[in-house]
């Protein structure tokens, strides 16, 4: 993982590709079970987020900032004929509402995550098993194939097929064989 302190642009821009990449896994990791069983998991990764969204006030400010020092400076040009101030402002401008976003993002996630703490798992209640996953995707896929693509899915294969052994589901009546499109001539 990247330094806490860059020391050059490309390593700023690299927190922010690695941020973005966390997300990203973030994403895939609360999909469910198994990295997804509690409700004390989710209090706590909303308490990140927030942290996080409050976090963007800062970064957002201070590049505003510093693209202000750099139209004081008449370090910035620009490809727009009115010169850099219209872009400059815009920019500030665009970054003071974004501002505004990180702060009610954090917010709610702090108000989600204070109701979330109410909750615990019962004890009796575990969550689904891949044999509990693999019979009701087998139960769907049984009745109508369609059923099997709305299920939740991406699913791990295995949780799909069946289990060893087991008889292969005979088709469906309710669907046709396909007939080819184009029937080939008679000899």
């Amino acid at each position: 993982m990247a330094e806490p302190h860059s020391q050059n642009d490309d390593q700023t821009l690299q927190l922010a590709c690695d941020l973005r990449e966390r997300v990203r896994d973030l994403n895939y990791a609360t999909f469910g079970p198994p990295s997804l069983t509690a409700p004390q998991t989710i209090y706590s990764i909303l308490g990140n987020l927030s942290e996080a969204a409050y976090g963007l006030d800062q970064t957002l400010t201070q590049m505003g900032e510093f693209l202000e020092g750099e139209l004081e400076a008449e370090r910035l040009v620009s490809a727009d004929e009115d010169g850099p101030e219209p872009a400059v402002s815009q920019a500030r401008d665009e970054l003071a509402e974004a501002i505004e976003h990180a702060q009610d993002l954090s917010n709610a996630l702090e108000r989600a995550q204070r109701q979330i703490g109410l909750l615990a798992v019962q004890e009796s209640a575990t969550p689904p098993t891949a044999e509990a996953k693999r019979r009701d995707l087998s139960a769907a896929s049984d009745s109508d194939p369609a059923d099997l693509a709305r299920a939740e899915l991406p699913a791990p294969i295995g949780d799909l097929l069946p289990p060893p052994g087991s008889p292969p589901a005979p088709p469906s009546p309710s669907r046709e064989p396909a007939s080819p499109s184009h029937p080939r001539p008679a000899p």
